[in-house]
């Protein structure tokens, strides 16, 4: 294929390029874009490769020809290739992306200080008598209680001594 009849064909695409496939792949583009910098478990990177999927399909079938299958191709990498770069450089920038879990985890990461954990409210996972394992945002601590606790019961963390973490039901 030539130069010629390749930019011709990317002339064509905007030619005959729909309200409907440019809004599908906008919006696509848009959930990746929000999957980069909010994490939801893959499911707004999907919805959004399949959104851009879905307007390429409608303008393929729209008279679209393969120079213009690559066009768009090339064009939403375009657009994409640069929100994740910049995703990359503000990956775990405290003023960026700060939730209560990611702060749980990192605190709860420094076996030295568990001060954090003072008036939180967790599930025992197991019979608390004397010692037992509680769970607060998924996370996982060995704790200390005066009383026996059943197990799933809700607990209130009142005070750390050291590494002992005493609790309290709820």
């Amino acid at each position: 294929m030539s130069a010629v009849s390749f930019g011709e064909s990317f002339i064509a695409l905007f030619a005959g390029f729909g309200i409907a496939p440019l809004f599908l792949a906008l919006v696509g583009i848009l959930l990746m874009a929000v999957e980069m910098f909010r994490q939801a478990k893959g499911r707004f990177l999907a919805a959004g490769v399949a959104l851009a999927a879905v307007g390429v399909v409608v303008r393929m079938l729209n008279g679209g020809t393969m120079s213009m299958l690559l066009w768009m191709l090339l064009l939403i990498s375009a657009a994409v290739l640069p929100i994740h770069i910049s995703s990359l450089f503000l990956h775990k920038r405290p003023w960026l992306y700060r939730s209560k879990v990611l702060a749980l985890q990192e605190e709860a990461s420094d076996p030295d200080n568990y001060e954090f954990l003072v008036g939180l409210i967790g599930i025992t996972v197991t019979d608390v008598n004397d010692s037992g394992s509680m769970v607060i945002n998924d996370i996982t601590f060995f704790v200390s209680s005066a009383r026996f606790i059943e197990r799933g019961s809700d607990v209130r963390v009142v005070a750390v001594e050291g590494e002992r973490i005493l609790v309290v039901k709820e």
